[in-house]
């Protein structure tokens, strides 16, 4: 049987699926970065439709196109996708290995990038699959006849992949959805005007569908629907978990004494360099903004209150920033004494408003792609800390007012009672929260002491648990540093209904260094419109300011009126450095169970890949060559002598669908023979109808005949045809399935309907 040629109504459809699976992928504008994800996407459209058009062309079975999906990608995607890696760019066991890990992996990493993502770089072949498989399903789903809208599935399910893994405003939604449900309208229109509709419904059910169809259209030009609008659109960045968190980790305000010349070894040391930074300028070691009744810690990933992801995130092309303006590059080499310290060494220390951060020498790309960015908060870590010697470059933007604030408060108000004798005391501010929050600042530094727990202030305690600090706003002179004071000014603004956090910084001095006598903690309040920084100098007293003899004689007599039992569980000590762990809160740390060591993600993926063709193609052709071996004994030994010869027919019958032939039960077997050829076919129908209708009726001898002759049949359709032609017809399934049966009403669609002549007026 002859191939068909496409016709016009293939090229139409080719152009259709181009134009609405292009259109669909527009979700993706704004989470890559430049033009290249668009010529990779754009070579897989046009590969999806060439690849459809090849399977029909060759008549492979629907599941064929996975294989031939996985075959183009691998051919393909390298040299599109992975130009920039050491993997790419030409099709190699790296190259699909990493591309194994890219799809697999990908949507999780894309979805825990801050947008804009590297269009160029390897999470770029995430539109290029959706591209290739939505042309390729489309594309077929059309050549196959399928029903006039059903090939409309393919770029559907892009759209709706590329919405949710996109942005939550890529710019141009509304113009999108006229365009795909428009042209989807269009499109199915114009297929079923090339053939007659079958249907049994009136017009008016048709009138019904298109208006409402047109309705739908209109409501999503209008904006009608709430997914519609930017503001009030869900996308999955919005509620994936982030895979790195620090909140567990050791919180650098726990041990601050450490940076103190009294108890601490990094006093004198140098942590890091600065080249390029303005005079004045706070460096951010690190900004917490959660507390647990045990620590001021880095939260985790809610989000701000207009939608951007909070928690630390992998860092696309660059930092998105609100607005624009000039920028600055600043230098900062890491030394000995900050990378020394594993706990400390992860936090990247910030100005709170980078573009971008971009480190140098061996091994930066790596450096790269391991930095997580919070952007409410401006801080930045490197899992895997930094090491002495290396720097980065920092690109900052001038002037950013930061104006977003938490979405959800990061202090249980359970935690907040300590401090709310110390708000009710602080005179001052009237009515306007950030006004009593100055007026606590102000109490604090007026009445208090300042101590690092030196010769003969040992009473004086490090930490700011829950305890700590109710002590501390208890006693008649509060007694501490930076640590304690920052702590309860910072829980004294969420008392008062102000988002809060620490930032422990520092300020470098004119040589651009900073030593560890150089940290404080700084204090940030959102007043409603902005974050206000409060410097220690507002709320910290002078450092000269010893406790008084009878402060630290009465912190010791407290301490010492409830000796509490014994206990594993001790407070944290700058002696600990930075080595607090969840012990410190009374709670034990659970001992992770060994997990047995596996092969990585990306050798199991391929592994998977490459069993498909390679094991599944061999049983499913098993499976259905089986089946169908069954079947036909079964027809061939059950039933009486008539039934045996009539199945000998319906076997001829499924022969022919699975051959590709258009044959139909309905039809008489002799018109049947007629119509397909061959001396075989028409003994087969003779016998047949001998044996059902012939004089002497059906026997033993006569229905073995049929299936003799039916045999022949399938053995003179086989012959000169290929191997690939052949194992086509054995697993096919158009035999294994029932032929549908339609009662319609048969109405001729528009273009054919002027071609009737009426009977009357035919005669």
């Amino acid at each position: 049987m002859p191939t068909p040629t496409p016709g016009p109504g293939a090229l139409v459809d080719a152009l259709a699926v181009l134009v609405l699976t292009a259109t669909a992928l527009g979700a993706f504008w704004g989470t890559f970065e430049g033009l290249a994800w668009v010529l990779g996407a754009g070579v897989a459209l046009v590969a999806g439709v060439l690849l459809a058009l090849a399977l029909d062309r060759l008549r492979l079975p629907w599941w064929a196109l996975p294989p031939a999906l996985v075959t183009v990608t691998a051919l393909l995607a390298p040299a599109l996708t992975q130009r920039g890696t050491d993997a790419g760019p030409w099709p190699t066991p790296a190259a699909w290995a990493a591309l194994a890990d890219t799809a697999t992996d990908g949507w999780r990493r894309l979805l825990t990038t801050l947008p804009p993502v590297d269009g160029s770089g390897p999470l770029s072949l995430l539109p290029f699959l959706l591209a290739l498989a939505g042309a390729s399903t489309g594309m077929l789903l059309a050549l196959r006849g399928a029903g006039a809208y059903r090939p409309l599935l393919g770029p559907a399910v892009v759209a709706v992949l590329a919405a949710a893994l996109g942005v939550s405003d890529p710019g141009g939604i509304a113009a999108r959805g006229a365009l795909l449900l428009g042209g989807g309208v269009v499109w199915g229109t114009l297929r079923a005007r090339r053939r007659v509709v079958l249907h049994t419904g009136p017009s008016r059910e048709r009138l019904a569908t298109a208006t409402l169809l047109l309705a739908l259209t209109g409501m999503v030009v209008l904006g009608a629907f709430p997914w519609v609008g930017a503001g009030e659109r869900e996308v999955l960045r919005e509620h994936v978990q982030v895979p790195f968190s620090v909140t567990d980790r050791p919180s650098p305000l726990a041990a601050f004494r450490a940076f103190r010349p009294a108890v601490g070894d990094l006093a004198d040391r140098e942590l890091f360099t600065v080249a390029g930074l303005p005079e004045g300028t706070l460096v951010r070691l690190s900004t917490l903004d959660t507390y647990s009744g045990t620590v001021w810690a880095a939260g985790g990933s809610s989000a701000t209150s207009d939608g951007v992801p909070g928690g630390f995130l992998r860092v696309g092309a660059r930092i998105p920033r609100a607005g624009s303006g000039p920028t600055t590059q600043v230098r900062v080499t890491v030394a000995a004494g900050w990378a020394d310290r594993p706990e400390l060494g992860i936090w990247v220390p910030t100005l709170g408003d980078e573009t971008r951060v971009a480190f140098a020498g061996a091994g930066a790309q790596d450096r790269d792609d391991a930095l997580r960015y919070n952007l409410d908060t401006g801080a930045a870590v490197l899992p895997g800390g930094l090491e002495a010697g290396e720097s980065y470059l920092l690109t900052e933007q001038l002037g950013a007012s930061d104006t977003r604030a938490p979405a959800t408060p990061q202090v249980d108000p359970d935690l907040l009672q300590p401090v709310a004798r110390l708000v009710a005391a602080s005179a001052g501010g009237g009515g306007d929260p950030m006004a009593r929050v100055r007026a606590v600042a102000t109490r604090l530094r007026t009445t208090g002491a300042y101590s690092d727990g030196g010769a003969g202030e040992e009473a004086i305690l490090p930490g700011h648990s829950l305890g700590r600090l109710v002590a501390f706003v208890g006693d008649r002179q509060p007694a501490g540093d930076d640590e304690q004071y920052a702590a309860t000014l910072a829980l004294s603004a969420v008392y008062l209904g102000l988002p809060a956090r620490v930032v422990l910084g520092a300020v470098p001095g004119a040589d651009g260094v900073v030593r560890g006598s150089d940290v404080r903690a700084w204090v940030e309040v959102h007043d409603g419109s902005r974050w206000q920084l409060l410097a220690p100098e507002e709320f910290v007293p002078p450092r000269d300011r010893e406790p008084s003899p009878r402060s630290v004689l009465e912190q010791d007599r407290t301490r010492a009126a409830a000796v509490p039992p014994p206990s594993a569980q001790r407070p944290p000590s700058s002696e600990d450095g930075f080595t607090l762990d969840e012990t410190a809160s009374g709670r034990a740390r659970s001992v992770a169970p060994e997990v047995p060591r596996s092969w990585p993600l990306w050798v199991s993926v391929s592994l998977g890949v490459a069993a498909v063709p390679a094991l599944g193609l061999p049983l499913w052709t098993a499976v259905v060559v089986l089946l169908k071996a069954l079947r036909r004994s079964v027809r061939a030994r059950r039933g009486s002598p008539a039934a045996r010869a009539a199945a000998a027919w319906r076997d001829v019958v499924g022969t022919l669908h699975d051959a590709g032939y258009p044959v139909s039960t309905h039809d008489t077997r002799r018109e049947v023979a007629r119509a397909v050829g061959g001396a075989a076919l028409l003994d087969t129908a003779r016998a047949v109808d001998v044996a059902l209708y012939g004089p002497a009726g059906a026997s033993d001898p006569a229905a073995e005949r049929a299936w003799e002759l039916a045999a022949r049949v399938r053995r003179e359709l086989l012959e000169g045809r290929g191997w690939r032609e052949r194992w086509r017809r054995a697993v096919s399934l158009r035999s294994l399935t029932p032929e549908p049966v339609l009662v319609p009403v048969r109405t001729p669609s528009g273009i054919h309907a002027g071609r009737m002549v009426p009977v009357a007026s035919a005669r």
